[in-house]
């Protein structure tokens, strides 16, 4: 797994205890929304070179895997 793509699971590990703790709606979980919105872009650029790969991100675990 890229160090990109573990910062992308770290995050958004992050935001759903954030969730968890301060609610869906707490601007601490609007932050780590907007931070991994940023880094979901940076990698869908990176791998945009290759037009006939796509990128699944199983939103149940931590995986980030190419297709």
């Amino acid at each position: 797994m890229s160090s990109l793509a573990k910062k992308i699971a770290l995050t958004r590990q992050e935001m759903i205890a954030l969730s968890t703790k301060y609610g869906i709606d707490s601007p601490f979980v609007l932050e780590a929304s907007e931070r991994l919105d940023v880094l979901l872009n940076e990698y869908h650029k990176q791998n945009a070179s290759t037009r006939n790969k796509h990128v699944a991100i199983n939103m149940n675990s931590d995986s980030v895997w190419q297709v």
